[in-house]
Order: structure tokens, then sequence, then C-alpha cells
């Protein structure tokens, strides 16, 4: 299958609004994290341990570890990113551009990222990562991480409908 030059750009700007909403995403689990009585950096050592294992959860494990922490957790934002931008050249342009249909999607795309890394890939590979309230997991997923790309997305979109470049 040929990729049309907007589907690169829209893969692109996905990854980089990943980025960006990753760190959204990052802010909100550490703040949760704290509130919920617990180290700041609980949320980066639970992101090493998926490489890791277990052992990064260790409160006496090395500061290496919230580096390597910093790194899987962008790099999943870059690629979720990045997956979000492909999905969209199969919406109509109306649901592009626009803030509500866009925001349902990226809603719907951030509880689909909680689905598949919780439910179903962290229940057989990473068990440690479901001590955490799953439903304050799926809003963050959805709030923090779909809806900000969703929102970036549809700003971006409107902007080059208004040039003619759309």
């Amino acid at each position: 299958m040929r990729h049309s030059q907007d589907t690169w750009r829209l893969i692109a700007q996905g990854a980089l609004l990943g980025v960006l909403a990753g760190l959204a995403f990052a802010l909100v689990e550490v703040l949760t994290s704290v509130a919920r009585g617990h180290a700041p950096e609980v949320p980066l050592r639970m992101a090493a341990s998926v490489v890791l294992g277990r052992e990064a959860l260790d409160p006496l494990a090395p500061a290496v570890v919230r580096g390597v922490g910093i790194l899987v957790h962008l790099g999943l934002s870059v690629v979720f990113g990045a997956l979000y931008g492909a999905i969209l050249p199969t919406l109509t342009g109306e649901v592009r551009e626009g803030v509500t249909s866009q925001a349902l999607v990226g809603l719907g795309f951030g509880v689909f990222l909680w689905l598949v890394n919780f439910q179903l890939i962290a229940r057989t590979e990473y068990p440690w990562l479901l001590g955490t309230p799953q439903v304050t997991q799926a809003a963050i997923h959805a709030a923090c991480f779909g809806l900000p790309i969703a929102m970036g997305f549809a700003a971006h979109e409107r902007r080059l409908r208004r040039r003619g470049d759309a």
C-alpha cells in the first residue's frame, strides 16, 4: 500500500503531538502518584519496568532507572502519536477538522490504548502495572493523551483548510 504525502505528514505530526501529549500525560501521572501518597518517580519506574523488569520498581533502584522510564514513556508516546496520525486519513475532513468529533475520536483512542496496554498486555506480561486504579488510568489515557493529540490535529487541520492547503 502506498502512502500519500498527506498520510506521512499526519504520521510525523502525530509523533510530535505524541511527545507533547506524553509530557502532559506524564505530569498528570506524577501528580496522581503524589496524590496517592507515592513518590513522584513511581510512574517513571513503572515505565522503566517494561524493559528492565519488576526490579525497576524498587525505590533503591539506581537513578538510571528514571532515565530509562523517560525514554520508554517518550518512545511509546511517539509511536502512539504516529499511530493516531496514521488513523486520520481514514476519517472524513469534517471529522478531522471538527473539535467535537476529534475530541470523541481522541478520547476513544486513549481508552483503546489503555485497553490494549493494561487490559491485554499488562495482564500477561507486566501484572504489577495493574496495581494502579484502572478507572483512573483509563481516564488519564483518554483525557491526557488521546484528547490533547486530537485537539492538536483538529486545530492544525482547520488552519490548513483556511489556508487552502487541505
